[in-house]
């Protein structure tokens, strides 16, 4: 989170507090230098530190403009001017981490795994039948017809009533997919992403049914701890 504040000249000279707050990405800090660093400063991902690790100013660029080549210019901030809120995990810290960063892997295993049960779901709607006959050797796939195709496998079309001679036994062959369990598999993975993103599981899915005054209040504490 990033909040500049920024002088509103117009709004005292209507009488009102000239500050304002300008909300910006963390995708503003600027890979590098914009303007010359304070000496003896070190320039760190958009911002400039003291040697105590101290933010002096930071450095400003639109990342729009930037990726679309129409400028590379910014601007230099001193840091009295911008608020800049992350958790601090170690010592000297400048930057934090997004807040997906803990769960991304859990997120592309859920997308993995929704792929997957959907491309098996179509892949069992096609079935197989063999038939085994008592009276019929083995044909390998390498006998083949004059045509080239292959004498063990017959094309049926669909809605073909086929009768079966005595001592054949037909058997389906066909997957059973979709996994029946799936969804509290997919449920145990919103519940790591909910505590990994510290994200109350209900916001997360949008699921209210379990949600209760009690838990609600726990919510509420764990939340204020952590801030």
């Amino acid at each position: 989170m990033i909040w500049r504040y920024i002088t509103m000249p117009e709004r005292l000279a209507e009488g009102k507090i000239p500050l304002g707050i300008q909300t910006l990405e963390p995708e503003w800090l600027s890979a590098l230098p914009v303007a010359p660093t304070a000496p003896g400063s070190v320039f760190c991902n958009g911002i400039e530190l003291d040697k105590l690790g101290r933010p002096i100013a930071y450095h400003l660029a639109d990342p729009n403009a930037v990726a679309s080549g129409m400028s590379t210019d910014g601007e230099r901030v001193l840091a009295k001017f911008i608020s800049h809120g992350f958790e601090k995990r170690r010592p000297g810290q400048a930057h934090g981490e997004p807040l997906l960063a803990p769960v991304i892997e859990r997120l592309f295993q859920e997308e993995d795994l929704v792929k997957i049960e959907l491309q098996a779901a179509k892949i069992s709607a096609a079935l197989a039948v063999t038939i085994t006959s008592e009276f019929h050797e083995d044909t390998t796939s390498d006998e083949t017809a004059v045509d080239g195709s292959a004498d063990s496998v017959t094309d049926i079309s669909p809605g073909t009533v086929t009768r079966l001679f005595p001592g054949e036994e037909a058997q389906v062959i066909q997957s059973s997919r979709p996994n029946q369990q799936i969804a509290p598999f997919r449920d145990m993975l919103n519940k790591d992403v909910a505590a990994g993103t510290r994200v109350a599981r209900k916001w997360l899915t949008r699921d209210y049914s379990s949600a209760t005054f009690m838990n609600t209040r726990m919510e509420q504490a764990d939340s204020k701890r952590m801030h």
